[in-house]
């Protein structure tokens, strides 16, 4: 992960890069390049300036380094670090796009956990991270996307159910 600032006076432009080198993260398409979480972004710093000074974009760094983590766990089927370090990168005071990004994740990793372990009890909770990605962005595809895959895990949650004696 790295960045551009560009400046142009008090009001400057940071153009972070993302780029993930595992094929086992098909998620990562999600978050390279200039995508959501790579758009550009206007802040009010000078590259000379400490990052601390501008608490919404420290707050957007801290998200995404907790997410690069998040990934790493994500990358060797470790979903419940992955979900620590995603819910990490959940803060209120993130600045620009993106954020939908945070809860897509979120809610794919809590559907490979329980595709796993085959206990469907946190699939609410994966519901919940779809819905606040589309709060944050009705038309985001992927989150309805995941949405779909959700109602097919409800659908072998009640097949299970069905089948188990009485």
């Amino acid at each position: 992960m790295y960045g551009q600032i560009v400046e142009a006076g008090v009001n400057s432009t940071l153009t972070p890069q993302f780029y993930v080198n595992d094929v086992s993260i098909k998620e990562a398409a999600e978050i390279t390049g200039e995508h959501d979480l790579g758009s550009q972004l206007d802040v009010n710093l000078r590259a000379d300036m400490p990052l601390m000074q501008n608490p919404g974009l420290q707050a957007r760094v801290n998200g995404l380094d907790m997410l690069t983590i998040g990934l790493a766990y994500y990358s060797i089927d470790d979903f419940q670090n992955a979900l620590n370090y995603f819910q990490k990168a959940d803060n209120a005071e993130w600045i620009g796009s993106g954020k939908e990004t945070v809860y897509l994740l979120i809610g794919n990793a809590y559907i490979r956990q329980e595709s796993k372990i085959q206990d469907f009890s946190t699939l609410p909770l994966a519901d919940k991270a779809y819905q606040e990605a589309l709060a944050v962005n009705p038309n985001y595809g992927r989150a309805l996307i995941g949405e779909c895959c959700l109602s097919q895990c409800f659908e072998q949650q009640q097949q299970l159910r069905s089948c188990q004696p009485q």
